[in-house]
């Protein structure tokens, strides 16, 4: 699984110019990880809760539909707009360690478990 997280700002409005910094994570998951993704329909496993990103309403309803899910990185670069840097670099933390414990998971369902322990309690 190679990561790239890239920080950008964008500048939205014509009077009242409003800075945004941006997040952009891009992950190329090994042929393995795929297979694990795909053979155990993992695409809708979420990776990260997020809130609405800056700029955006909720949505009524569905308030999982700005979660990242894994599917959401197999479709490509995935872009995260922040109020402030701060914001950015907060969100930028959380998600290096929540693509670590993804890795741990698809690791971990790399093989199945096998055989019998015996143990006492």
């Amino acid at each position: 699984m190679k990561v790239t997280i890239a920080h950008s700002t964008t500048t939205t409005g014509l009077m009242r110019k409003t800075n945004y910094f941006d997040v952009t994570v891009a992950v190329q998951f090994s042929p393995s990880e795929r297979g694990i993704i795909e053979r155990y329909d993992l695409g809708v496993v979420n990776v990260l809760d997020r809130d609405p990103p800056a700029g955006s309403r909720d949505v009524d309803g569905q308030p999982d539909f700005f979660n990242l899910k894994i599917r959401h990185l197999l479709e490509g670069p995935n872009a995260y707009r922040c109020f402030t840097p701060l914001n950015a670099k907060s969100y930028d933390a959380q998600l290096r360690d929540a693509l670590q414990k993804l890795k741990a998971y698809l690791d971990a369902n790399a093989t199945p478990m096998s055989g019998s322990d015996t143990f006492e309690l």
